[in-house]
């Protein structure tokens, strides 16, 4: 297995794709806060309709920031610097968060036809 490769300004493009998808992880995981704060507001027997609507508009965002980062890696704007090992990992953990993006948008489509 080779090293990961960093050189010069490159290095900065790498640091950022890490920034970005921990942020992106941040903000799923501020949406699922949001989807157990809906179903506290139903059982209390209030309207969860704005929560809602704020939801899917993270939701939308998210998946924007996940496709940002799908194409950072598919067409990075630099020589690749990274090995075959380490973008094969950072595709993996776009794929669990996209899944994971999935399933909560499910989750709010099902709640506005309860």
């Amino acid at each position: 297995m080779k090293d990961i490769r960093i050189e010069g300004p490159s290095l900065s493009l790498s640091d950022t794709w890490l920034k970005e998808f921990e942020e992106a992880s941040k903000l799923a995981d501020d949406i699922a806060g949001r989807l157990r704060e809906r179903e506290n507001i139903v059982s209390s027997g209030g309207d969860p309709s704005q929560l809602i609507t704020s939801t899917r508009r993270k939701i939308t965002a998210l998946g924007t920031c996940l496709d940002r980062l799908e194409s950072l890696l598919q067409n990075p704007p630099e020589k690749p610097v990274l090995n075959e090992v380490e973008v094969y990992r950072r595709h993996e953990m776009l794929l669990g968060l996209r899944y994971r993006t999935k399933q909560m948008a499910a989750s709010v489509s099902t709640s506005s036809h309860r």
